[in-house]
């Protein structure tokens, strides 16, 4: 069988063991009325007390982004959104779809299911300081979002709605 979710969470579980960063999962789900749900037991019983979990219920998932060092994740677009904006990011797909296919293996894609390989690639991409990280990312950054600080997403998309309603 093709290595899944569980590989790569697993091989952050390892990561987080074995290092001394701080480490934050963000669970999707909202939490149920005792606080719990499925998704957080199963990172709590994956992650212990190395890596905090919060629900998006209390914390915003871009002000995480914002603060994190680096975003690593197998299936969400704040992946790119982060990319976008020059944090450090990461996708490990290792999934027999190789949903995340079309991006750089080489800049922000890891696709082969190897501890020794996921370890190498996030203690490289963390070691690595900001400038050097822009160096190498920047223009596969531009190609993939095209941000731009001075005129955000949301704003591009309501000009872009408003010609539309206006011709």
């Amino acid at each position: 069988t093709a290595p899944t979710h569980e590989s790569n969470s697993g091989f952050f579980s390892i990561f987080s063991i074995e290092s001394s960063k701080k480490n934050i999962c963000i669970c999707m789900r909202a939490s149920s009325e005792n606080g719990e749900t499925a998704e957080y037991r199963y990172y709590r019983d994956l992650f212990g007390s190395k890596v905090k979990i919060i629900s998006r219920d209390n914390y915003s998932t871009y002000d995480a982004m914002n603060r994190s060092k680096l975003i690593i994740s197998s299936h969400s677009t704040c992946t790119s959104e982060s990319f976008g904006w020059g944090k450090k990011a990461l996708y490990v797909d290792f999934s027999s779809e190789n949903i995340f296919s079309y991006f750089d293996e080489r800049v922000l894609l890891l696709k082969r299911p190897s501890y020794v390989e996921f370890e190498n690639r996030v203690s490289s991409i963390l070691n690595m300081n900001d400038q050097k990280y822009s160096m190498i990312s920047s223009s596969y950054s531009n190609f993939i979002m095209k941000y731009d600080e001075c005129i955000p997403t949301y704003v591009k998309i309501q000009n872009e709605i408003k010609r539309c309603l206006n011709d």
